[in-house]
């Protein structure tokens, strides 16, 4: 994660990279060309376990099936990353006992958390529903529940037209399915004339739906709030606020249409079968580094390239040429902050200012 950042504001001198990640119910992949009843069923037959390694052993054990793994029926929501941090995967009929079986020959001692997935999602689905129809509306938007695209995208219209004196739409770039990459842009016009540059970023793993949340809840309160909280105006006064809320809005539109578990982006690339690529491992710094795969079935396939994907390239350009300051990436789950960088155990230079801001 903090690897990729550098590669878009690498022009900018003190740049501050945090992500934040969200606590949500991780969906996760499914086999591809599937219609939507045959996803559900499959659903109904994965099974979550979690597992603590508990020394170095057990942490390389995991960490080469998480390498090595480019079919759909072992799916890693929280990676191998430490000893004692727990590690949690779903899995297939076809592979649950091949897996749990592998990982008590080594001393592991893996745990079921979640018998049925699908259950999960429709609880999440009929919550949603409820909280459309009954969560109280803030300027005509829903904050308390998930949006579609089409429903973000007129949020900032709507936005822009509300606040005409702070808000104006931001052309991003293009998508591989050519859907335009939206974003915000809220400056007060208080303060410094060369305020910098501030970048939040969601939505770039199409499965992570609190991310956008976030991001949009976030941003209605900078707006509603300002001028009656002296806290949230000093904040919006002292930057200009760049605001994308979607970044992958192909796999996020998926999401919706198709397949609720899809992560990566909708691109196609030669010699493959298997769609998409992790737009969150495709950035031009240490790509192809610790934490990525050039398997391309993988949910953390690099690509062929570094910026292979076009909305990696589009916002990276974007974000050289505004030149950021500080960025946030939301994500979920895990609740970390995590900060540079993804390929080594070295801090950055601003360290310890980032965690001051705790």
């Amino acid at each position: 994660m903090g690897n990729r950042c550098r590669s878009a504001t690498s022009e900018a001198d003190g740049v501050v990279i945090l992500d934040y990640v969200h606590t949500t119910l991780p969906f996760f992949r499914l086999p591809r060309g599937l219609d939507e009843r045959t996803i559900v069923e499959l659903n109904n037959l994965l099974t979550v376990v979690r597992v603590i390694p508990e020394t170095e052993k057990h942490l390389e054990i995991l960490k080469g099936i998480s390498a090595n793994n480019s079919a759909d029926e072992i799916d890693f929501w929280r990676s191998p990353r430490a000893v004692g941090h727990p590690v949690d995967t779903s899995l297939s009929p076809k592979v649950f006992d091949h897996y749990h079986n592998t990982l008590r020959m080594h001393g592991l001692r893996p745990e079921v958390t979640i018998r049925d997935v699908q259950k999960l999602i429709n609880t999440s689905d009929e919550m949603n529903t409820h909280a459309l129809k009954f969560h109280p509306a803030q300027d005509n938007f829903n904050y308390g529940a998930y949006h579609n695209l089409h429903e973000v995208t007129e949020w900032m219209y709507n936005l822009a037209r509300r606040y005409s004196d702070m808000v104006t739409i931001v052309n991003i770039s293009q998508s591989f399915e050519k859907r335009p990459i939206v974003g915000l842009k809220i400056s007060s016009g208080k303060g410094n004339a060369e305020k910098p540059n501030f970048f939040i970023e969601g939505g770039i793993h199409a499965r992570e739906w609190i991310s956008p949340a976030t991001v949009i809840y976030m941003t209605g309160q900078m707006l509603s709030q300002y001028k009656i909280r002296k806290k949230i105006s000093d904040i919006v006064d002292k930057f200009n606020w760049y605001i994308l809320p979607v970044f992958n809005v192909d796999g996020y539109e998926y999401t919706w249409t198709h397949d609720r578990t899809w992560r990566k982006t909708r691109s196609k690339h030669p010699g493959s079968v298997c769609i998409g690529v992790d737009p969150n491992r495709n950035w031009n710094w240490q790509w192809g580094n610790v934490g990525s795969s050039n398997l391309p079935c993988s949910n953390t396939y690099r690509g062929p390239k570094a910026f292979s994907e076009v909305e990696v390239k589009g916002v990276a350009n974007f974000m050289k040429k505004v030149r950021m300051k500080a960025f946030i990436d939301f994500h979920s789950y895990s609740q970390r902050w995590m900060s540079p960088w993804g390929y080594t155990e070295h801090l950055p230079n601003d360290y310890n200012d980032q965690v001051s801001m705790f």
